[in-house]
């Protein structure tokens, strides 16, 4: 140590400085900020961080806080120190500073040999990354002034006793500490009685009682605890002082100075206080987002100093008073009360010079919007959006806000004056404003970056608009004709929505200019023509939304330059042209593609497949050929989990301001999803929505098993193409899954037992198909209404009516000898409906029902003699004779006759069709009687008489066709108690043909014969050249239908099992006849002569 003048010294103390390398080798100094700490230099006084007594020459001071990291291409804010603090420290017994605050210490301990240095006056550890329990000895620091160990966010102290002990402390600050097992943390703190600044945000403080405080401080901040409960009158006693308050569940009493209260984003309940109106020298009152009620305080009036008023997001409510803040009027700035239950009108605010923004949306407020709000000349911000407004708005509301930046009208009743015009009367003093003319009404608003005007009563065409609008929102409103005056609007567009309104004529052609578009929706208007080829130029474009127009023509190929796309909804013009291959590799990062309802061709191109982000897909009705390509496996996002909401989110910078702000905007997008014939919109939950939708083409093939991957489709929509083959029998994966269309299609086989397994199905169309079998039971299956499954004859159990023939084997039964059943009386049953199937379909020339009525066949469910030559009437007794019929099918048979009335006794019957057949006479009252039946088409023939009341009785039918008769008198009013009914067909009408939709064979059986006989299919029927036995055809009822098979001479067909009992089917085509064996007895019947080929 160098001794200079008496009273001053120089250097260093050799014990300190070695203490301070110690220190240093404890740390990793990966930035070099202690290079200057080394043999280099002998004194340690002039080392970075280190402040020395000029008059002891002992270290006194020790300041490293990390300093920014400016290499901003780095992942790490801060140039931190790393490792442990040495207690060689403890050598510094003069040091009166540290601050060791944003280095990185690893999770370890604050090490509680600091509580020693008994002469600091000021400790900094915050942001530090220490870990586990503040250690208490820290309450050993008497002469403390300063404690900040905020932002360790690992740090927690389960007891501030401790705290009670620095007596002299003035600074506390342990934001993020946890402190949830501190419970007398408020007696500790109030036994600090010098204290002036107290921060513990962040902190889980635990429920307190009445809240004691220093009466000495001046800032007061207990935000983001989730404290709750009331506000009470006495928490704060005479905290006179107190200049800044920002907590939870805690108020005021009478601080009088207090400039700042901030209660805002809490779960506060009760009323505001009419205290409140005693801080008279508040200047920023925020308690927004909680849970408050009541009405305003009167007392508010008398806060004269008041700039900031925020009340908004709670359930305030009442009318608001023209004076609730009349004694602000000079001083206000910021006025919020959104999102309550605000009712009246809207306050005049007459002289509020200093207001810059006005948000009262989101209330129910109701009248006119007063023309005293045009006077408000500082205004920027103007929110009155979904309120109940009505009225018109016209020069005076708008015309002195030159400095308005962002206007919401919207979901109001709003309409423009149209007979104003300003014309030559608008003063030079307003030549720097911009022009905005709704209608016929010209009025000046000034440099308006977002306007929203959506959901009103806003008529005529749309003019020009202010240059520098970044944000339009013109939605739902009236507006017509051309667009084109748009293109007048500046380069900084960033949002356009039109749609919802009556707008016509061709898109412009001047898109190039906005560069910066990010939102587009057109969509719901009368645009035609095509595309402009300049939407190519749309560079920003995430979301296009172009929906419901008239639009021709193909896609532009310039649209594979939008890149940023995510959101595509063309949906419901006629565009036309097949899909564009580029849109799967040029467009990576389309959510949504939406072409359904227009005129596209060709095949679906396995290019889509490269679409790895898509999650709804829409193609459907459209002309699209081909098979549904194997790759859609490859939808990577419909394999995985989505987040809520698809969300634009953007900020602008409003410099025509004075104030010169930022504004934040976002959009959300949404999208219509259709099953059923109705569509859903999706909105706040659309980013969960995974969705397939190629309905309405003419797809061919297979459902891919590829489809199974997609374990988080919400929604399948295959319907009205012409797929066939099976059901992927793993499709019950798909345990995401809400939505299954599969209806109208040639699909065949059994439903899947798998299918049980999705919980979530809430929608399911299987419906006019080929499937047989029996429905797989599950309480899923079994609660979808029967048109879930209708048009699908071979198919039984619940919730058709039709009971499978093995349940029917139960039920009569009285034991558990099933097989004894079947010998008894199974065989008939078998043998007559097997004769039946053999009989339909020979155009036999000649009636056949009197004889094969008269053969007893008792036990019948199922008949179907459609498309025959029967020529013949019906017998008195002919439906008596079959009370167990379920299913009647005799259409287009050549029925000559009157509908006997005995067609009560058919009480069983759920399907009659004796349509195109040549029956007279009148329909029998007697029809009433089947109350079961749920499908009657009677048209097509010479039915005359009126409509018999009784039809009202049969409450299920759910289809009921008498087209085509010679029907006369009015429909009974009974009709409408058909409660089930969803076709009604009384009038002549253009029917569609209903195709052979009975006669079907199980197209897996024509597969295994090809495969066997090394066949190939022609034109429906089978050519091979070689015997091929087929063994194991399995059918699941009691009633068979094959499909047209023709076989060469020496072929045979042999061992055809049925699922309840086994028969050996010989068909040999040269002798002519077919045997039927069964196990106990056999029947001989005879085939047509001729060519080689069976029906059933």
């Amino acid at each position: 140590m160098c001794q200079t003048w008496p009273g001053k010294v120089t250097g260093c103390i050799e014990r300190e400085r070695q203490a301070l390398l110690h220190f240093r080798r404890g740390l990793v100094d990966r930035y070099g900020l202690l290079s200057s700490w080394g043999d280099d230099n002998r004194d340690c006084c002039q080392w970075r961080g280190v402040q020395c007594s000029n008059q002891s020459g002992h270290i006194i001071m020790l300041h490293l806080p990390a300093p920014p990291n400016e290499d901003y291409s780095q992942d790490v804010i801060y140039q931190s120190l790393r490792g442990e603090i040495s207690p060689s420290l403890l050598e510094l017994d003069h040091l009166t500073h540290l601050d060791l605050s944003y280095n990185d210490f690893e999770g370890r301990h604050i090490p509680p040999f600091l509580g020693s240095l008994s002469r600091m006056q000021y400790l900094n550890l915050s942001h530090a990354n220490f870990a586990q329990t503040v250690p208490t000895q820290l309450g050993n620091l008497s002469n403390l002034l300063s404690l900040d160990l905020s932002d360790n966010y690992l740090l927690n102290s389960g007891n501030l006793e401790w705290l009670s002990r620095l007596s002299s402390l003035r600074h506390l600050d342990l934001s993020s500490v946890n402190l949830s097992e501190a419970i007398h943390w408020s007696q500790a703190i109030n036994k600090l009685p010098s204290l002036i600044h107290l921060d513990l945000q962040h902190c889980y403080l635990p429920p307190i009682p009445p809240l004691t405080i220093p009466t000495t401080l001046l800032h007061l901040d207990l935000s983001f605890n989730g404290l709750n409960g009331s506000i009470p009158e006495y928490a704060f006693g005479n905290m006179s002082s107190l200049e800044y308050l920002d907590l939870h569940s805690n108020t005021v009493g009478k601080m009088v100075l207090l400039s700042h209260l901030d209660l805002s984003l809490n779960q506060l309940q009760g009323s505001i206080p009419d205290t409140v109106g005693n801080m008279v020298s508040l200047k920023k009152l925020s308690l927004s987002e909680n849970h408050l009620q009541g009405e305003i305080p009167k007392s508010l009036s008398n806060l004269c100093n008041l700039q900031e008023l925020e009340l908004d997001r709670n359930n305030l409510s009442g009318q608001l008073a023209p004076d609730f803040v009349a004694c602000a009027n000079d001083t206000l700035e910021t006025l919020f009360l959104s999102d309550n239950q605000f009712s009246g009108s809207v306050p005049a605010l007459i002289g509020f010079s200093s207001l810059r923004e006005l948000h009262l949306d989101f209330n129910q407020l109701n009248g006119t919007l007063p023309e005293s709000v045009g006077q408000l000349a500082n205004l920027q911000s103007l929110d009155i959006a979904s309120n109940s407004l009505q009225g018109t708005i016209s020069e005076a509301h708008l015309f002195n806000l030159s400095w308005l930046s962002y206007l919401n009208l919207s979901s109001n009743s709003l309409t423009f004056q149209h007979e104003l015009g300003l014309g030559s009367s608008i003063s030079t003093a307003f030549s720097t404003i911009s022009l905005l003319q709704i209608g016929t009404l010209v009025f000046l608003v000034g440099f308006v970056l977002k306007t929203n005007m959506s959901s009103n009563c806003f008529e005529g065409s749309i003019p020009q608009l202010p240059y520098d609008v970044q944000w339009l929102d013109l939605s739902n409103n009236k507006l017509s004709g051309s667009i084109s005056l748009l293109c007048t609007v500046g380069t900084e567009l960033l949002l356009l929505d039109l749609s919802n309104n009556s707008l016509s004529g061709g898109l412009p052609n001047c898109w190039a200019q906005w560069e910066s578009l990010v939102v587009l929706n057109l969509e719901n208007n009368r645009f035609s023509g095509q595309i402009p080829i300049s939407f190519g130029s749309l560079r920003s474009i995430q979301t296009l939304h172009l929906r419901n127009n008239n639009l021709t023509g193909e896609l532009p190929l310039s649209f594979k330059n939008c890149t940023s796309l995510r959101f595509i909804d063309l949906a419901k013009n006629r565009l036309s042209g097949k899909i564009p291959e580029w849109i799967g590799g040029s467009l990576p990062n389309l959510t949504v593609l939406n072409l359904g309802s227009n005129r596209f061709s060709g095949g679906i191109c396995p290019e889509l497949c490269q679409l790895k982000n898509i999650q709804i897909l829409d193609l459907s009705s459209n002309n699209m050929l081909g098979v549904v390509p194997r790759c859609v496996g490859g939808f990577t996002a419909m394999t995985k989990k989505g987040s809520l909401v698809i969300v634009h989110n953007y900020s602008f910078a409003d410099f025509s301001s004075k104030y010169s702000l930022i504004r934040n905007a976002f959009y959300v997008d949404r999208a219509l999803v259709k099953w059923k014939g109705r569509e859903f919109e999706y909105k706040s939950t659309l980013g969960l929505v995974k969705s397939i939708d190629f309905s309405s083409n003419k797809l061919s093939g297979e459902i891919p098993e590829e489809v199974i991957d997609l374990v988080e489709l919400v929604s399948l929509n295959l319907s009205r193409n012409n797929l066939t083959r099976l059901i992927p029998a793993r499709i019950g994966q798909l345990k995401s899954l809400e939505v299954l269309d599969l209806s109208q299609n040639q699909l065949f086989g059994e439903i899947p037992a798998s299918l049980v397994e999705i919980s979530d199905l809430s929608v399911l169309d299987l419906s006019d198909n080929n499937l047989s079998g029996k429905i797989p039971q599950g309480t899923q299956l079994q609660s979808f209404n029967i048109d879930s499954y209708k048009g699908n004859p071979a198919l039984c159990g619940l919730p058709l009516l039709k009971k499978c023939f093995e349940d029917k084997i139960k039920q009569d039964s009285p034991t558990h000898n099933i097989e004894d059943k079947i010998q008894q009386d199974g065989n008939d049953m078998w043998t007559a409906t097997l004769v039946l199937a053999i009989l339909a379909w020979l155009n036999a020339n000649r009636c056949v029902l009197p004889s094969m009525i008269d053969l007893g066949i008792t036990t019948l469910l199922h008949l179907d003699l459609s498309f025959n030559d029967l020529n013949c009437s019906i017998p008195e007794y002919a439906f008596g004779n079959m009370s167990s019929l379920e299913y009647l099918d005799l259409h287009k048979s050549e029925l000559d006759d009157e509908i006997p009335d005995t067609i009560r006794d058919m009480g069983s019957l759920a399907y009659l069709d004796l349509s195109g057949n040549q029956l007279w006479g009148s329909i029998p009252d007697t029809v009433g009687k089947m109350v079961l039946l749920s499908h009657l088409d009677l048209s097509y023939n010479q039915l005359q008489g009126s409509i018999p009341d009784t039809v009202g009785k049969m409450v299920l039918l759910s289809h009921l066709d008498l087209s085509r008769n010679q029907l006369q008198g009015s429909i009974p009013d009974a009709v409408g108690n058909m409660v089930a009914k969803e076709d009604i067909m009384v009038a002549d009408y253009e029917g569609k043909t209903r195709g052979n939709e009975v006669l079907v064979f199980l197209l897996a059986v024509l597969e295994r014969i090809v495969e066997c006989l090394g066949g190939r299919k022609s034109r429906g029927l089978l050519e091979g050249s070689r015997k091929c036995p087929l063994q194991g055809w399995h059918v699941s009822e009691g009633y068979i239908f094959l499909l047209g098979i023709a076989l060469d001479q020496d072929e045979m067909v042999r061992d055809f099992q049925l699922r309840s009992n086994t028969f050996a089917f010989l068909l040999s085509t040269k002798a002519g006849t077919g045997n039927l064996i069964s196990k106990k007895n056999s029947e001989h019947f005879g085939l047509n002569e001729g060519p080689s080929r069976v029906y059933g």
